[in-house]
Parts: structure tokens; C-alpha cells; sequence
């Protein structure tokens, strides 16, 4: 491709910033898009007679690092990327203002980032009933605080296809029609989070794949199309991947009680694809038509399924006649076996208004294998019993009232809680010793996530770091887990059969939500003293991550106070991510002001 001499320039300018995360990122040349434009332009200047007309044209004329921003306004085009990036030097298209396009398309490609477009099949004059289409084998993809709206699909990876090592980040999924899907993600070590579904007819997220990382996703108005059944996750097992090592965690659903069969998890496997060692962990589920997380099986194949920490308030509230839905399936069907584990979470009003006796908090059909206890199940109908398979956990917290601050709309524990302090362990070590690699219960390894940066390097690998863990009363940071063997970014000491805990606390409550005496509230500001740029929440341990951006395209992750960047060249903005459910999904700061660094005051 041949690049015009005012490109040159500025590539050559632009190439004297350096944006330093944990590997370096080098940006190229900057292009401009614009709808008074014209292809035949060099794209370099950002006015009518230098800037492209469409996204299209643009995104198949730029090189690895450059830089495309497009200007506010409608292009009614599909574009369809036809070159790549390289790792740590990605190819950027980024919205200026609102631009709505009809969608994007991507086959083959790798290393290509889509920030801030919206994306809205509903346009005058698209005609695409699938807004991002994948297809092939793509690698490190990025879509940040993109709006997907009026679709049949809204993001789609089919069975055959792959996005391996792949970011959605931020922005919507809104009115998804046709009994269809919100997001079908297919592929190894990708990561969404901070997403709102909304207004769906039918799945919210459809996954497959190893080590998904699904974090803090917000669903609501989710429609029952027919007989479908309108669920927030739902994991067919249709293609060879499976899905095995994945985490869900910290996501905020409110359910469609108008539906029958409205379910936040559902797994249901036909082929004997692994389907091993998944988390559901710190969600928050309300309002449910139906059960918060089923599994049935005709293979055999769902092993160490692990449901901990969430809590999840009233279920079946339309149903009033006596029929209870088991609000907390855990069932196989034709014989076939489950392996699940359930701790630490709480059910609240989790069945019919009206029910007192023989609640089913969770149901266990067949030959289920179900380890569970630490589990707090309340109702405000006064005293109720439950079903035997409630009973035989060995710490039940029984009708024990979380003393949520309001049951219909913060779920977070008041001081008074009945669910403070009476959690638990989820495993205990096996054998004493000290060192990085500690060696837990048969079985057990699995409740936990190491660091996954070497399969999703961008930004330092800081979106996906492992848990931390409390030994004993020692807490450190899981770095990987192989079987039943963590390997520790620290070296500790222990003990045979000391508890291990999820968490930086062997003091453990129970549900979604640790009390805090300060509340959820999240707020930070941003501040930049010589090169580095400083965002400083109010309290540390409400954040998961701090994204910083430069003229509203992210270069730098921080995941670990205090959240430093290296000041950009342009614009500095940040946005402070949640660790826990939040119909909030970000916090931003604004931009930072820099501070004079050698300001002397004299009398």
C-alpha cells in the first residue's frame, strides 16, 4: 500500500510516543474518516478534502499500529477489515462523537480494535441481520464500549469458527429479535466484561470454548420468544471446544418472571465435549421466572461445576399456586451423573411466594454427585422447612435473614447480618510444606482461576489475573492451577487440612456481597504529576481494574493499588471497573489535570 507524504509525517511524529503498559505498544500513522470525504483522498487530514468516506475503505488501507478515527455520523456500510495487526501493534478504528454504522465483519483477521461505534442494524438502508459477524480463525480482536442494537444476532462466532484470545469490553446489547443470541462467543481465552443485555428474545450469552473469562455483565428485559426460554447464559455443547475452565463471575441479572423457564445458567450437553471445572461465582440474580442455574446431561460429561459466593433473591414469584420450581437446579437427565459443588451462597424467597413447607432450594435428580454446604436460605413467610437434600449440608444456615439493606434493590449486608462471618472454606490443603506449590483436596483445585496473561497479553495480561486465596489465615495470589497443584506468586507456609478460602479474608460471609461498612458506592479521581498519571478510587477494594485511555482509546490497564499509567500524549481519561455486580459497569474520572512538578511557593 502506498502511503501518502502527509502520512509519513505524522507517522513519524506520532511514532516518538511510546505508551508503556507491561510490553511496549508502538502507534503508527493516524487516518481520518469522515461523511464529507472521499476515498480518493490521502485519509490523512481530518477535512473534506483529506479524510476518507467510509470505514470500509479505511480499514483496508491501514498497516499494522495505524490509527483510523472516524467522525460523527451515519455510514450505511458493513465493514469488513482486510488487514491485521501484530501483538502489541494493533490495527485501531475509533469513534469520534456518534457514529452509527450498520455493523462489521471480520474473517480471518487478527489484532484489530473497535472502539466506542455503534452499531445499529435498524438503520436506514443496512440490511445485515447480524451486526458483527466472525469468522474463521481470528486472534486478539477487541471491541470496547461498542452499542449493538436492533439485530436477529448481535455478536456472532459460529460453531465451526474462532476468537481466540479475544476482548469485549464495555458498552450494549440491546433488542436482539427472532429467538436469537446477544453474544455466541466460540474460542479459547477471551475475555467480556462490562456488557448490558437488554430487551433479548431469547439467550443473552452463548458460549464455548477454554478459559472464557465472563465478568460483570448486566441482563434485564429478557423476552420469551415462543416456547424458547429466555436465559442469561445458556451452553449447548455444539462444536468440539466445549467449554471448560470458565468463570462467570460478579454479574447482575434481573430475571423476566413472565417467562416460566427463565434461568440465569443452563447448561444442557448432548455430546461428550469437556464441559469441566467452571465457575459461577460473587453473582447477583433477582426476580427469576424460573431456576438461577440448571444443568442437564445425556453424556456424562458435566464434571466440577462450581457455584460460590452469589446470592440470588426470589424466584417463581408469579407462580403463586403451589407448583415450586427447583430455583437452584442441579439435575441430569437419562441417568447420566453431574459433578457440582454449591457454597456460600444465599437463597432468598427462592421459590413461590406463598411456599412454607418442603422448599426446594436446589433439586438433585438421578445420580448427581452435589457437595454443598455454608449455604444461607431465607424466607420472610416466618418458619418454613425444607427438603431433605437442604438438610444434609453440615453448617445449613437455616431461614437465617441476610439483612439485606433492601431485598428489591441492594442486596449488600447491613452490620446485623445473619450471613456475616458463617461462611466457609471451599477446600483444605493436602499435606503440610511451604513454598509456591501447594497441593489441595482430590478434586478441589478447580475452585480456583490462575493468571492467564500468557494466553491474553494485552495490556500487560492485567485484564486476567489469578485469584487471590486465603490459606490458613495467609493470603496469596494463585499465578496457575494444574489439577489439584496451585502454583503461588508468593512463597507461604501451611499446614495438613488447613482451610482454603476464596478471598483476602479466612473471616468469610456469605453471598455476592462481604458487608462493608462504607457500602458499594464506587467514585475515584485522576490526577497526573509529571509523567505518570494516578487514579485514585475511594475505596481500592470495590475496583477490579482501572482502564486508562488517550483521546478515548485505551493503552494502559492497572489492576492492583495504586493504579498508575504512564501520562499519554493525548487526551488522559480513565474509567474505574467494579469488582462486584453493579448496574453501574463503570465509574469515570473525567479527565485528570496535570500538576506542575516544580511550583515553588515563596512568602
Amino acid at each position: 500500500m502506498e502511503r501518502k507524504a502527509t502520512g509519513l509525517a505524522q507517522q513519524a511524529v506520532l511514532g516518538i510516543f511510546v505508551f508503556v503498559l507491561s510490553s511496549t505498544v508502538a502507534y503508527g500513522a493516524t487516518f481520518y474518516v469522515r461523511v464529507d470525504g472521499s476515498n480518493s483522498n490521502t485519509g490523512s487530514t481530518n477535512d473534506s478534502n483529506g479524510a476518507w468516506r467510509t470505514i470500509n475503505w479505511a480499514a483496508n488501507h491501514v498497516s499494522a499500529g495505524d490509527v483510523v478515527r472516524v467522525q460523527a455520523g451515519t455510514y450505511v456500510e458493513v465493514a469488513s477489515p482486510g488487514v491485521n495487526g501484530t501483538s502489541g501493534n494493533t490495527v485501531t478504528l475509533v469513534a469520534d462523537g456518534k457514529v452509527t454504522t450498520c455493523g462489521m465483519s471480520f474473517s480471518g483477521r487478527s489484532y484489530i480494535r473497535v472502539i466506542g461505534f455503534t452499531m445499529d442494524a435498524a438503520t436506514s438502508g443496512c440490511s445485515n441481520s447480524t451486526i458483527v459477524t466472525v469468522s474463521g480463525t481470528n486472534t486478539g480482536l477487541e471491541f470496547w464500549n461498542d452499542a449493538l442494537d436492533n439485530s436477529n444476532h448481535s455478536f456472532m462466532v459460529n460453531a465451526s469458527d474462532r476468537c481466540n484470545s479475544c476482548i469485549i469490553l464495555g458498552g450494549s446489547v440491546h433488542h436482539v429479535n427472532n429467538s436469537s443470541n446477544g453474544l455466541t462467543m466460540t474460542g479459547n481465552d477471551s475475555f467480556v466484561g462490562y456488557v448490558d443485555f437488554a430487551t433479548i428474545c431469547y439467550i443473552g450469552v452463548n458460549p464455548s470454548g477454554n478459559r472464557l473469562r465472563f465478568v460483570n455483565l448486566n441482563f434485564s428485559g429478557m423476552i420469551q420468544c415462543g416456547g424458547s426460554h429466555p436465559d442469561f447464559f445458556y451452553i449447548q455443547g455444539l462444536n468440539a471446544l466445549g467449554y471448560a475452565n470458565g468463570l462467570i463471575e460478579s454479574s447482575y441479572g434481573i430475571g423476566t418472571v413472565t417467562s416460566s423457564d427463565n434461568k440465569a445458567f443452563h447448561a444442557q450437553n448432548q455430546q461428550a465435549n469437556a464441559w469441566n471445572d467452571n465457575i459461577w461465582r460473587l453473582n447477583l440474580t433477582y426476580n427469576m421466572g424460573s431456576g438461577f442455574f440448571s444443568m442437564y446431561d445425556t453424556t456424562g460429561a458435566l464434571n466440577r461445576f462450581r457455584f460460590y459466593h452469589n446470592t440470588h433473591a426470589f424466584c417463581d414469584r408469579a407462580n403463586n399456586a403451589g407448583q415450586f420450581d427447583n430455583c437452584g437446579n442441579i439435575s441430569a437427565q437419562f441417568g447420566h451423573g453431574v459433578s457440582a459443588s454449591i457454597y456460600n451462597n444465599i437463597f432468598y424467597q427462592a421459590w413461590a411466594d406463598v411456599a412454607v413447607s418442603n422448599l426446594a432450594v436446589w433439586s438433585e435428580s438421578f445420580s448427581p454427585v452435589v457437595t454443598k454446604d455454608y449455604n444461607l436460605a431465607y424466607s420472610p413467610n416466618g418458619s418454613v422447612t425444607f427438603q431433605s437434600q437442604w438438610n444434609v449440608q453440615a453448617h445449613p444456615q437455616s431461614n437465617v435473614n441476610p439483612s439485606f439493606v433492601n431485598a428489591t434493590s441492594d442486596f449488600s449486608l447491613q452490620s446485623g447480618s445473619g450471613a456475616r462471618g458463617v461462611g466457609g472454606p471451599l477446600t483444605t490443603t493436602n499435606g503440610s510444606g511451604s513454598g509456591t506449590s501447594l497441593t489441595v483436596a482430590a478434586t478441589t483445585g478447580s475452585f480456583f482461576i490462575g493468571d492467564n496473561s500468557s494466553n491474553l497479553p494485552q495490556y500487560g495480561g492485567k485484564l486476567v489475573p489469578g485469584d487471590f486465596i486465603t490459606v490458613g489465615s495467609t493470603t496469596v495470589q494463585v499465578s496457575r492451577v494444574s489439577g489439584d497443584t496451585l502454583t503461588l506468586a508468593s512463597p507461604i507456609s501451611w499446614n495438613n487440612g488447613d482451610p482454603v478460602y476464596f478471598g483476602s479474608s479466612s473471616t468469610i460471609d456469605i453471598g455476592a456481597y462481604p458487608y462493608k461498612s462504607g457500602g458499594y458506592a464506587l467514585s475515584a479521581s485522576a490526577a497526573i504529576v509529571g509523567g505518570t498519571a494516578t487514579v485514585t478510587p475511594n475505596d481500592a477494594s470495590l475496583v477490579r481494574f482501572v482502564v486508562c485511555y488517550s483521546d478515548t482509546v485505551p493503552y494502559a490497564v492497572a489492576n492492583s493499588s495504586p493504579y498508575t499509567c504512564a501520562a499519554p500524549a493525548g487526551a488522559f481519561s480513565a474509567r474505574v471497573y467494579p469488582r462486584y455486580p453493579s448496574q453501574t459497569l463503570y465509574t469515570p474520572t473525567g479527565t485528570a489535570p496535570s500538576r506542575p512538578t516544580n511550583l515553588r511557593i515563596t512568602p
